[in-house]
């Protein structure tokens, strides 16, 4: 197995303050609240120490038993239930982080974010610390369109798209309370993938045990991920546990007393970030409330308008500030962080060293760190590792193509193929056209400044016709090779193959391909094949030659 690991700034679609936090953290240093400490392991120790020294929040026990309820249930291994009792122990930290819910798991990036946080607790507890590693699943979600489709490769590298065959939950309904109905149809159109890999077999019957009818779908997710990470500890936390709000009544409640400056606050980010020319990643306006209200496994966004506390989609929930004081104090279980909160929650519930997020979630927590003074905390975000898997079939089209990885990814199949016609047979017309491209625009640049100095008037008028010439020149060129393409099938298919298993519907495969797919073709080892070679420090993307 070898890694070749591959520049973020070279490929297409990233976020412009996610690649500033890999590559030039010390100009955005003032946005986060912890510093950089993804830049080395020592940087990484020196923020566990401070966490160790800030002390434990929440009941070290009460958690204990909270996360041993629910990882018992899911059938979590026993190095699992021996990281939570480690958690009873003063000094243990944990490398927190999670993802949405997702079916047969989701993309494979669930999977990185969790092999990120198993790595770097393994590398403190190699230099002496007490570290175990969580997954947050976000049960409470309620976005169950983003849930309810993924992806896997047929056996000719084209994409197949599953997607839950079950009814549709009711609007607003929580992802992770939903039941899973039958997934015959899901599952035969599986088998048609597990039947043409040498492991598929065991594979479909894990997959068809875990995600049975009956089943909600947080308790499948987690029960997929403690099958994958029954030798690693991972802890899992599902967000939908009852009884652990009651000590964060706090929390929930400082979001409501301290709502309008915290709103100012993120405001002034907001500004901020737009001025250095960076997204925002969560818009917030005046209405912010930050929270949601639950009520019979649906939750409803709370919104501040005209002085009370609305319900957005339940017309009859109204409070005023103090009411919504006291039923937070009353039941907390009936409310909710948003996006922008639960990090908050995250850190007054474990003794979080950093979470573990991907690009979007480095680029909001720079919204994060301007609010999260208010509950006395310094949230940290640590990069996940990025994978791509290349499989072997891909690395022998790449050779025999004389193409690299980045290559691909950096250009678009029409130049990629030009490069192919014009180190083929059509090498000379294609000379050609850049030979003439190269002597019309000269000759037309000289005609130019004669016409100008003949007539002024046409100033304007003579750089749109040129443009008007090189647009057709361009477009019989790419007309040329799209039709060179056509006639040479086999070299188009195997460009095909290459684009959809590396860059699946222009995103990096690690957001569109299911983990599993990876299981079946390399075999349930593969878990620990990456733990062995992945670097959590290396800020580059790894792709993994198997």
């Amino acid at each position: 197995m070898r890694i070749e690991r591959l520049d973020y700034r070279q490929l297409p679609g990233q976020n412009p303050l996610f690649l500033d936090y890999l590559y030039d953290c010390d100009q955005v240093a003032n946005l986060y609240s912890s510093g950089p400490v993804h830049k080395n392991l020592q940087a990484f120790e020196q923020r566990v120490q401070a966490v160790q020294e800030h002390g434990f929040r929440y009941p070290r026990e009460s958690l204990a038993n909270l996360l041993d309820n629910f990882n018992k249930r899911v059938g979590s291994g026993h190095l699992t239930i021996a990281n939570i009792n480690k958690l009873r122990k003063p000094g243990t930290v944990a490398v927190v982080t999670g993802q949405q819910l997702g079916l047969f798991g989701g993309p494979a990036l669930s999977v990185y974010k969790a092999l990120t946080a198993v790595r770097l607790a393994r590398m403190l507890e190699a230099i002496g610390y007490s570290a175990v590693p969580v997954f947050w699943l976000p049960s409470d979600d309620s976005d169950f369109l983003e849930a309810r489709s993924t992806a896997f490769y047929r056996d000719d590298g084209s994409l197949l798209r599953l997607g839950y065959s079950g009814s549709t939950p009711r609007v607003a309904s929580m992802v992770g309370t939903v039941e899973l109905e039958s997934m015959d149809k899901s599952l035969a159109e599986l088998q048609k993938v597990y039947l043409t890999l040498g492991r598929g077999q065991t594979m479909q019957q894990m997959v068809q045990s875990v995600f049975a009818p009956g089943t909600s779908f947080r308790e499948a997710q987690g029960r997929w991920l403690a099958h994958l990470f029954e030798n690693q500890g991972l802890i899992l936390f599902d967000a939908l546990q009852p009884g652990y709000k009651a000590e964060l009544k706090n929390v929930f409640q400082t979001a409501v007393v301290e709502r309008s400056n915290l709103v100012r606050a993120l405001g002034v980010r907001q500004q901020e970030l737009k001025d250095r020319g960076y997204d925002v990643q969560v818009p917030v306006d005046s209405s912010e409330s930050f929270l949601f209200w639950f009520n019979q496994n649906r939750r409803y966004k709370l919104e501040y308008r005209s002085g009370e506390y609305r319900s957005r989609g339940s017309r009859n929930l109204r409070f005023c500030e103090q009411e919504l004081l006291d039923r937070i104090q009353s039941n907390p279980e009936e409310f909710g962080p948003n996006v922008l909160l639960r990090p908050v929650l995250q850190d007054h519930l474990f003794p979080a060293a950093a979470y573990v997020g991907g690009p979007s979630e480095v680029s909001y927590y720079s919204q994060i760190s301007a609010i999260s003074c208010f509950w006395n905390l310094d949230v940290c975000i640590f990069p996940r590792v990025g994978v791509t898997v290349l499989d072997r079939k891909s690395q022998r089209f790449l050779k025999k193509y004389s193409l690299d990885i980045l290559e691909l990814l950096s250009l678009g199949s029409v130049q990629i193929m030009h490069r192919l016609a014009k180190d083929g047979d059509s090498k000379d017309i294609l000379d050609n056209f850049d030979r003439i491209s190269t002597e019309v625009m000269h000759n037309l640049t000289d005609l130019e400044r004669q016409i100008v100095r003949a007539d002024p008037s046409l100033r304007k008028m003579v750089p749109k016709a040129w443009r008007k010439v090189c647009y057709q020149l361009d477009r019989v060129e790419k007309r040329f090779v799209s039709n060179y393409r056509m006639r040479d099938r086999v070299a188009s298919n195997h460009l095909d193959y290459l684009y959809t298993r590396l860059f699946p519907e222009e995103k990096l495969q690690e957001r569109v391909v299911n983990f599993n797919q990876f299981l079946m073709e390399e075999g349930p080892g593969f878990i620990d094949c990456l733990l062995e070679v992945l670097d959590p420090f290396c800020f580059n993307h790894q792709v993994i030659h198997v």
